[in-house]
């Protein structure tokens, strides 16, 4: 009952903030057309198809504007990326198109943003994408020009093929240059992706100064730590009649601390994440069992235990509005316990003695492993209340514990 209270509580909060925004406001600057600048926030989708016009906000919070490419001449997101507007050729081939032999893709004149990854004094790269992706480059002093991959349909095997025009294209840069033998070989297995395209731009810059470069070059992932506190239930099985400790159920308090890892571009989406909880916890029970004489005994039990739980969750927020979002996800988690001043006394009633009853299966530290289910809400990309479940003691028949928790944390 408490769980499905918790979680209700959870969507009620996700919904009062509005479940179908899904909006992520990153502070960014415009570029108007009069060559004027406005900071503020602008609505960051991470766009898989570059957008011809963007949502902006002075303030967090405040009203929203919508500029298109009338208004501006580029604009940029902090952290993230920079469009430029400008006049592009652009292949209008379909990507489906069948043709047994290559010809020049049909070509339309556009005016769009295009992203930058890469500008130096020499050189200039740029991306665009609607259907497909397109690269263009720009010689210093020169009009741009897309770097060329068509699609040409092989009659011997059914499938497409591409053929990489921009290779042709990209070694008339590298005639004459001082590298100009090695940058010929990799030119020749040069794939059609951002990252290779970039390096090879600025390699055929040379030692001429990089004015812009994409943040996310060189960096693969972004990383932001967590921290908070947990209240865990453990719940141990009953051990039989092998003497050992009765089932009990005991809920305490552990601190968690973790790392997020996400990539720059997408750090609004799924992301890695990995903690250690640390907590302690005492109890005292008891139990009665029958030796084969029929005396009764009583078993009395007390020790102080040490939680150690370090986890690898992946997350992925399924629910997101401007402020906040709802995520869930699944990992692997480990839970191992440490004995402190552990006791296990035996009173037999008829005898009239107390003795050292034998140590039960958690007393010397006991660990397992096993997948870890994740439900959480995180508002501001900082603040966060978050269940999850162990499943450990599932895999694990001896243990079959069942490992709950609630974690409230922030993110730095």
């Amino acid at each position: 009952m408490r769980k499905t209270t918790l979680l209700s509580v959870l969507l009620s909060l996700f919904i009062s903030n509005g479940l179908n925004a899904q909006k992520d406001f990153l502070p960014g600057t415009l570029t108007l057309a009069g060559g004027d600048t406005l900071s503020g926030y602008i609505n960051y989708q991470n766009w898989t198809r570059t957008p011809a016009q963007i949502e902006f906000r002075k303030v967090p919070g405040g009203s929203s504007e919508h500029y298109g490419l009338h208004h501006l001449e580029g604009f940029e997101i902090s952290r993230a990326d920079r469009y430029t507007k400008d006049v592009i050729w652009k292949d209008t081939e379909n990507p489906d198109f069948t043709r047994e032999r290559y010809e020049a893709p049909p070509r339309a004149r556009d005016t769009v943003f295009l992203r930058s990854v890469v500008e130096t004094a020499k050189f200039s790269l740029y991306e665009y994408r609607d259907d497909k992706i397109h690269f263009y480059l720009r010689p210093q002093g020169d009009t741009l020009q897309e770097l060329l991959n068509p699609s040409v349909y092989n009659a011997v095997t059914g499938h497409y093929d591409t053929r990489p025009v921009y290779r042709d294209q990209l070694k008339k840069w590298a005639l004459g240059h001082s590298r100009q033998e090695r940058l010929i070989r990799i030119i020749n297995a040069l794939p059609y992706r951002e990252a290779h395209l970039r390096d090879l731009v600025r390699e055929l810059a040379g030692e001429e100064k990089t004015v812009y470069v994409n943040p996310e070059e060189g960096v693969k992932s972004r990383q932001a730590f967590v921290a908070g506190g947990v209240i865990f239930s453990i719940t141990f099985p009953d051990a039989g009649d092998r003497g050992l400790v009765p089932s009990y159920k005991k809920t305490s308090a552990q601190v968690s601390g973790g790392v997020d890892f996400f990539s720059l571009r997408s750090s609004h989406h799924l992301f890695l994440r990995t903690e250690l909880r640390l907590g302690n916890s005492s109890f005292e029970t008891q139990k009665q069992t029958t030796d084969f004489r029929g005396w009764t005994q009583t078993h009395q039990y007390t020790a102080d235990y040490l939680y150690f739980n370090p986890a690898v969750h992946v997350l992925f927020p399924f629910m997101r509005t401007e402020n906040a979002r709802l995520y869930g996800g699944g990992g692997i988690s480990y839970t191992f316990i440490g004995s402190l001043n552990y006791k296990h006394t035996v009173n037999d009633h008829l005898a009239g003695t107390t003795a050292e009853g034998p140590k039960d299966q958690y007393a010397s530290g006991r660990g397992w492993g096993g997948p870890q289910l994740t439900l959480g809400w995180m508002y501001q990309k900082k603040f966060e209340v978050r269940l999850f479940r162990n499943l450990g003691g599932m895999l694990v028949p001896e243990s079959n514990t069942k490992n709950n928790g609630l974690l409230v944390g922030y993110r730095f």
